[in-house]
Formats: C-alpha cells, sequence, structure tokens
C-alpha cells in the first residue's frame, strides 16, 4: 500500500479525534444513558436503508460486516461527512433552528493480498484475507437551555440545562475467505465524556441559596463481534464461457454481537451557593456532593443482524436484513434510572446504477 496513503489516513483520524469530542449539534436525547446513538455507515449503504449485512464488493468495504474486507482487491479509503438541521418549538410557538455537521466516518480497509500481482503471474487464489481500520462517532450529545420562570414575580426562578459530549468508536478487524466463504472479526473501543450541567438560580430572592450542579460520565470499553459471509456467483459456468457477461450473486451475511461490559468513571460536583446576587454581604458555598471517578460498569448487549442480498447483472440489486438487540438482558450503569428495552428491526433496500465498464449501458 502506498504509505502516503497510511500518513492520510493517520492524520486525518487524528484530528476527527478532537471533533468527535467537540459539542456539534442541539440535542438531549439519550439512549441507554450512552447519548443518542449515530449510525456511521458510509453514505453508499445508508441510500440502501443500511440493510447490508451481506453485502460484499471488490472495492468497498461494508463495515456492517466485519468478514467482507476478505472480498476486496483494492484498498479502500472512505471519509464521509454528514449534515442535519435541527429545529426546536418551545409552547410559545417560538421555533430555533440550527444546522450542525462533521465527519460521518473515516475508514481504510486493505486487502493483504495483491491483485495484479495474481493476474500477472496468473495465479488463482482460494484463500483471501484483509484488514480494517476506522474511526467513527458512536454517539453525541448537545443541549443548551435557560428557563426563566416568572408565574410569581416574588419568586422568579432562573433554571439553566447544559450537556454536551461524545463516545468516539475506534474500529478494527480482520477477515480471511476461502472460496466463496469469509468470517472476520471486529473489534471497537468505544470512548468518550458526557456533561450534564444544572444551575438553579432564585432571581428575586436575596440571601437564597441557588444550587450549580455538574455531572461527568467517562466511557470506555470494547465491543467485539464477529461476522459470517457467503457469496455465490450463480452464473459462473456462463461466465466461463463468455467474458462479455455479467455476474449475477447471492449472499447471505450473519454478524453477531458479543455481550461485554465497558467501564464509567462518574465525577460530581454539586454545590449550594448563598447569596450570590448581593456580593455586598459575601457569599457562601456549600459543597452538597463531591465525588471523583467512582467506578461503575454498564453492559452492552448481545446482538445479531441477518440478511441477503442478490445482484443482477452488477446493475442491480436488493437487500433484506433483520436485526434484534438483547437490551433487556444488559447490567444498567449506576446512576442511570430505569429499564432497558429490546430492540428488533427490518431492513429492505436496493440499488440500480451503470455497469461497471464504462461501455455498459444503463
Amino acid at each position: 500500500m502506498n504509505p502516503l496513503k497510511i500518513v492520510l489516513f493517520a492524520g486525518i483520524s487524528a484530528f476527527a479525534t478532537g471533533l468527535y469530542s467537540q459539542n456539534s449539534e442541539n440535542n438531549p436525547l439519550s439512549r441507554y444513558g450512552l447519548g443518542d446513538l449515530r449510525n456511521s455507515s458510509p453514505s453508499w449503504m445508508l441510500g440502501m436503508a443500511n440493510a447490508g449485512v451481506a453485502y460484499s464488493s471488490e472495492q468497498l468495504f461494508n463495515n456492517l460486516n466485519p468478514a467482507s474486507s476478505a472480498f476486496l482487491l483494492q484498498t479502500d479509503v472512505e471519509v464521509g461527512l454528514f449534515a442535519k438541521r435541527s429545529s426546536l418549538e418551545d409552547a410559545q410557538k417560538n421555533t430555533y433552528s440550527e444546522w450542525t455537521g462533521g465527519i460521518q466516518q473515516i475508514l481504510l480497509a486493505i486487502p493483504l493480498q495483491n491483485a495484479i500481482n495474481d493476474l500477472l503471474n496468473r495465479k488463482t487464489r482460494k484463500r483471501f484475507m484483509g484488514l480494517h481500520l476506522g474511526l467513527s462517532p458512536y454517539s453525541g450529545m448537545g443541549y443548551n437551555v435557560s428557563i426563566i420562570d416568572k408565574s410569581d414575580t416574588n419568586n422568579i426562578l432562573s433554571r439553566k440545562l447544559q450537556g454536551d459530549g461524545a463516545i468516539t468508536s475506534f474500529n478494527i478487524g480482520f477477515s480471511y475467505r476461502y472460496q466463496d466463504f469469509s468470517i472476520g472479526i471486529g473489534m471497537d473501543y468505544l470512548f468518550g465524556n458526557l456533561n450534564y450541567n444544572q444551575d438553579l438560580i432564585f432571581e428575586s430572592k436575596p440571601g437564597s441559596y441557588d444550587s450549580y450542579l455538574t455531572d461527568r460520565q467517562h466511557i470506555s470499553g470494547w465491543k467485539p463481534s464477529i461476522g459470517l459471509l457467503y457469496r455465490k456467483i450463480l452464473n459462473q459456468a456462463d461466465l466461463k464461457k463468455d467474458n462479455n457477461l455479467r455476474r449475477n450473486i447471492f449472499g447471505a451475511g450473519l454478524t453477531v454481537q458479543i455481550p461485554n461490559k465497558y467501564r464509567v468513571n462518574y465525577s460530581a460536583l454539586h454545590i449550594a451557593r448563598y447569596d450570590e446576587s448581593n456580593p455586598a454581604s459575601g457569599s457562601v458555598t456549600d459543597t452538597v456532593l463531591n465525588i471523583t471517578d467512582r467506578e461503575s460498569e454498564g453492559g452492552l448487549p448481545l446482538g445479531f443482524r441477518l440478511g441477503f442480498m442478490y445482484s443482477h447483472q452488477d446493475k442491480s440489486g436488493i437487500l433484506l436484513s433483520a436485526h434484534y438487540e438483547a437490551w433487556e438482558e444488559a447490567s444498567i450503569p449506576q446512576g442511570i434510572e430505569g429499564a432497558y428495552g429490546n430492540t428488533f428491526g427490518i431492513r429492505l433496500g436496493g440499488w440500480y446504477r451503470k455497469g461497471q465498464h464504462h461501455f455498459d449501458p444503463f
């Protein structure tokens, strides 16, 4: 592989790590106590409903299944961007909107054999291997809300809620293929911080205790997975007779997300500050709660993705997949209230394109 590509990939990855740590959106949602979970698939896969657990290609790595890198015949480098418009409407029908965006994913997938040398040497392989590296957002969170309650003119309350943070996923994986069947393993390392701040101020009450709450979670842990992929060229016998024909391909894929623990380091500083609005009389600060890096554990669930693919003449195709995650069995970190629920979904997608050769018609 060209060393320049490796240097470029490493440089972009280091730059993107800093971007992921920034608050880049107005989104207070959090699922499973991990922020708003992101979809980090490449844009071409999102355009097919993210249903491609059975998809394989000689040019494109499919990060939904770590076994797909063994089907690559050339290096695949991808950098994806996203843009999103968010709108918020309050009780008075006031609307607040903003555009946000960032890096969707950075991906490098490398075949561990040289297809050009094999062609020049007239070598036919039965065994193939592939490696992939990547960096993508796992979840994100960001909000900044100020509320002033004047319903009681003798007791005006000001409340400020602010949160930010992100969890990033560093991806690494390896796959091995024998003829039409491949197996792969993927290891995603999750790391990041989620920060929460709450202020409650009694604007019209000098001599009152105002509350300031700061909470922080540092999350880290591995999310392992195993992938299986089968691809069969249905008209292989006809292709040997006529090289001008195009392939009809059937594919089936399965991924298993292995349940694992992640570590949570929780820190908190909750204080009550007396008479901050009247400096002449002085102020007193009481520490109500002070916690530094209290360790606990959360759980990532057992999950399955099963899918099928059919590609016709290398020009069109259809994808079908189902996924299930057993979140009810996963442990909840200390400080998170409520209960998890299992997830299940079915996805259907497809594509149509010009043929892979310049002389192919639409």
